[in-house]
């Protein structure tokens, strides 16, 4: 199961309608040919390429723009794998994937899971890795039609929409690495207000909310980290870095019990190492007098030895 991260959506209004879970038949449009090498994948880096989500409903209309600043090149490099594949089989007219020369995009046509609105105002989707592209006629058959003036009022939405939240997330990221420099000052007061303010244009970035988290913990807000790493985790659960902060500040606040389980889910993802090492600090602080007891036993122990 992949997430797919760092969509806008440019619908007039969010699907409000659909409150849970729904697998839907989607059309994935990429304007970008394949590139031969890596320098060529690395300028897609920026650029104003993209990748267009559109369900068979019509209700739910997404992209994934690469002068998005949130957008990695793991992400663009997930979406050349995808436009490899829909380039092989339109080469072999497998009848899967579509083109179309005016707009200079490619399409396949996949069933992806379409989510609720969640805490950015906006619908999710993810999709089941690897991807089966399904025939062109699928989609055509659940497709709702939509007229010219409707179309045309939806694309002019795409790219203000696109335009004002892009401009957001960049002075978000600006904020973000302004209390980046402020925290490595230990000017944590200040940190703590940059983050707040660039959540407030990005809200649904993970690393803002994990970096206000960490900024707290230090502060001793400890609920308010809290209630920032469940908001980081929202948004991508399986985040190790929001994991360990969250336990953190449950240790903070002597919770040992819920520390000890969100260390412990750490296991299956990032090793045993780390978890080992955070159990082991979690054990010092709520063991204290035990583990002085034990280390003095010990001594005693090898001084016997000696002897």
């Amino acid at each position: 199961m992949r997430q797919i991260k760092h969509l806008i959506q440019f619908d007039r209004q969010p699907n409000h309608e659909l409150t849970e879970t729904k697998e839907e038949l989607y059309k994935i449009s990429v304007s970008f040919p394949v590139c031969v090498t890596i320098d060529d994948m690395v300028l897609l880096n920026g650029s104003d390429h993209r990748v267009l989500f559109q369900n068979a409903a019509g209700n739910i209309n997404m992209g994934v723009w690469f002068n998005d600043p949130d957008v990695e090149m793991d992400d663009i490099f997930w979406y050349h794998v995808l436009t490899k594949a829909m380039h092989n089989s339109l080469a072999l007219n497998e009848g899967l994937v579509s083109a179309d020369d005016k707009l200079e995009t490619m399409s396949c046509y996949v069933v992806l899971h379409s989510h609720p609105v969640g805490m950015n105002g906006q619908n999710h989707i993810t999709a089941v890795t690897p991807m089966k592209f399904l025939p062109i006629k699928d989609f055509e058959k659940q497709q709702k039609s939509i007229d010219f003036k409707t179309t045309v009022a939806l694309m002019n939405s795409m790219m203000s929409v696109k335009s004002e939240i892009i401009e957001k997330k960049i002075k978000a990221k600006e904020l973000k690495e302004s209390g980046n420099k402020l925290f490595s000052k230990k000017k944590y007061d200040e940190a703590e207000k940059c983050y707040s303010e660039a959540i407030e244009l990005n809200i649904g970035s993970r690393p803002l909310w994990t970096n206000r988290a960490i900024c707290r913990n230090v502060m001793k807000k400890h609920v308010d980290a809290i209630t920032d790493c469940d908001s980081a985790l929202s948004i991508n659960p399986k985040c190790t870095k929001t994991i360990t902060e969250k336990g953190k500040a449950l240790l903070g606040l002597g919770h040992f019990d819920e520390a000890r389980e969100c260390y412990e889910s750490l296991r299956t993802l990032d090793g045993n190492v780390a978890t080992d090492s955070l159990l082991k600090k979690l054990d010092d602080i709520q063991f204290p007098k035990q583990v002085q007891v034990s280390q003095k036993t010990s001594k005693k122990s090898k001084r016997k030895q000696r002897g």
